[in-house]
């Protein structure tokens, strides 16, 4: 599974809501019409560190609960801002943070 699109995907995707636990990305429609985008990961249980995810599409937005002992909420905000070099530092050590194999 390779978690590289995430970075491309950042264009599409802005922190709507941020505290400690729980992230809200408010999702840009025109995704929709890339077809780089048409396939996401999916997970037959959640990674470690991950309580829920919800999508609404009538909100445009997906909201993620999460443990911050497991995924420091710095490091997620840091993700949506960081250079593509840093970015992909982020997503290998979310990686291990999660338990997922990202490749």
């Amino acid at each position: 599974m390779n978690f590289e699109w995430l970075l491309k995907a950042r264009d599409y995707l802005r922190i709507a809501s941020h505290s400690s636990g729980t992230l809200k990305i408010k999702v840009n429609p025109a995704i929709l019409s890339s077809p780089e985008f048409s396939k996401l990961p999916k997970f037959d249980e959640m990674p470690k560190g991950v309580d829920d995810v919800k999508v609404s599409i009538f909100t445009q937005t997906i909201t993620i609960r999460y443990q911050p002992d497991v995924i420091p909420s710095a490091l997620l905000d840091e993700l949506f801002t960081a250079d593509e070099e840093r970015g992909s530092a982020i997503l290998a050590d979310l990686q291990t943070r999660l338990g997922v194999s990202f490749a």
